[in-house]
């Protein structure tokens, strides 16, 4: 195999796929907001769509999905550990992402499912993308970003420098352990703050 291939993949990445990327995460993110309507970020058929779409643009794009090696395990937890108590601020401050009254358990798996696809499509697909033409730099920069704006109609403006700053940190998470690792924090914190806090 030559140098700089992967996974015996040899024809150069198209090169509008970070932008296509982008434009489909858009897409989820409209769609999201429109089927929640009012209720926003409590709308679990509207977590549940985005999810589904979400996934699907990751496996679209050949984001493999597996079971996290010890490692990277141990660096999601311990980027998780970073996490919580910031959103947990948000949360407190601006009345954000605390769970709906009567939800349980189908709102922990809805929680689990969103927080996953995101990474999967965002620091999986999209960073990938990203990475193959700019660098890393760009790659945690652009998702950071996207992340930052795919949450601005849910949370709106006083969330956004947080989101960005999380964004950041679980970039730099993706480029420690894997997309693994960015999925076990955002899972961690999102079930932390989300529907047990």
């Amino acid at each position: 195999m030559a140098a700089g291939t992967r996974l015996g993949v040899h024809a150069r990445p198209h090169p509008l796929q970070p932008v296509l990327l982008v434009a489909l995460i858009a897409v989820v993110t409209l769609v999201r907001q429109t089927v929640a309507g009012a209720a926003g970020p409590a709308s679990l058929l509207a977590g549940w769509v985005a999810a589904s779409l979400l996934l699907l643009i990751a496996v679209a794009a050949g984001v493999r999905i597996s079971a996290p090696r010890p490692q990277s395990a141990a660096i999601g937890v311990g980027g998780a550990a970073v996490l919580i108590l910031p959103v947990m601020l948000r949360s407190a401050t601006l009345g954000l992402g605390l769970r709906p009254a009567g939800a349980s358990l189908g709102w922990a798996v809805a929680v689990i499912a969103i927080a996953a696809a995101e990474e999967l499509a965002i620091r999986g697909a999209l960073f990938q993308a990203v990475s193959e033409r700019a660098g890393t730099g760009w790659a945690v920069a652009v998702t950071s970003v996207v992340f930052a704006l795919m949450h601005l109609p849910l949370y709106g403006t006083g969330a956004l420098p947080l989101d960005l700053a999380v964004g950041i940190w679980l970039g730099g998470i993706r480029v420690w352990g894997g997309v693994s690792a960015s999925v076990v924090s955002h899972v961690i914190a999102d079930l932390s703050t989300a529907v047990l806090w």
